[in-house]
């Protein structure tokens, strides 16, 4: 039987790009991602999206303002932790997408999204979440 861990996944949008950013270390570095990671103890989903967020790119949403656009479960061979992560989208937010020690946030237009340099599902599923506006 597989262990669930739960983590979070942010996407900043506007109509016409997607903002992505390079993870500079540790799991998934080089590879191009929206903001998010694990939950801290006594803290919700929602509140660990918007804490990662503001940590990964020094920008912040309200509550509001965010939107649930999917779950995705992974797993990694080898590995009995089943990686469950909550998607979110947010098209209204404060503050300047802003590099700091483990992402360099970088706008993408839809139709440039760096798929060859994202995990490789991405492509499945990426270019759908901008019918969530």
């Amino acid at each position: 039987m597989l262990l669930k861990k739960l983590y979070t996944l942010v996407f900043l949008r506007t109509d016409t790009a997607i903002l992505l950013a390079l993870k500079k270390r540790g799991f998934g570095c080089n590879k191009w991602n929206g903001f998010g990671g694990k939950i801290e103890p006594k803290e919700t989903v929602i509140e660990a999206a918007l804490r990662e967020l503001y940590e990964e790119c020094c920008v912040t949403v309200k509550t509001e303002n965010l939107q649930s656009i999917g779950q995705l479960e992974f797993t990694f061979e080898g590995d009995p932790m089943m990686m469950d992560v909550r998607v979110y989208s947010a098209t209204a937010f404060d503050g300047t997408p802003t590099e700091t020690e483990e992402m360099n946030p970088k706008w993408f237009p839809y139709d440039q999204i760096p798929f060859k340099d994202m995990w490789l599902d991405d492509a499945l599923w990426q270019g759908r979440t901008q019918d969530f506006s």
